[in-house]
């Protein structure tokens, strides 16, 4: 999901053009769980335009960290490829202007900062588990090649 139903279905999108077969979604998106996930979006939103989270500027009053400039679409996408243990990343761009626009994503990806990413996990709260395997291989490595 991405920012562009922060304010309700536009009438070009996938949900509007294809009611029939998102109408189950659709409906979610008006119920409690649905529009928490819409305000985590909103939250997203406001960190990718403005590098700081919305409410948490107004209750921490701080300066503002740098801007990452970009959109809520950018963010989730470089915050996908920084992942580790992401190994492919499937773009749902129905069209050519789409994939160039996700690709600014890669612009975003050395601007996820420590702090930037706890800022998301706060506002997310889903942390992914470690991949457990993947630390144990790379702990025979380097227990081998040593």
């Amino acid at each position: 999901m991405c920012f562009q139903y922060n304010d309700g279905i536009p009438p070009e999108s996938r949900f509007a053009t294809h009611s029939d077969i998102f109408k189950d979604t659709v409906k979610n998106l008006n119920e409690e769980e649905g529009l928490e996930k819409i305000n985590k979006v909103k939250e997203l939103s406001k960190l990718a335009e403005t590098g700081t989270s919305f409410v948490k500027w107004f209750s921490i009053k701080r300066e503002a960290p740098a801007e990452l400039g970009c959109n809520v679409t950018h963010l989730a996408l470089a915050w996908v490829a920084r992942n580790p243990n992401t190994s492919t990343i499937i773009l749902g761009a129905s069209k050519p202007e789409q994939v160039l626009d996700n690709l600014k994503a890669l612009e975003i990806i050395p601007k996820l900062t420590p702090e930037i990413l706890n800022k998301i996990e706060e506002i997310l709260k889903n942390k992914p588990a470690p991949n457990v395997c993947h630390q144990l291989s790379s702990l025979y490595y380097a227990v081998k090649g040593s």
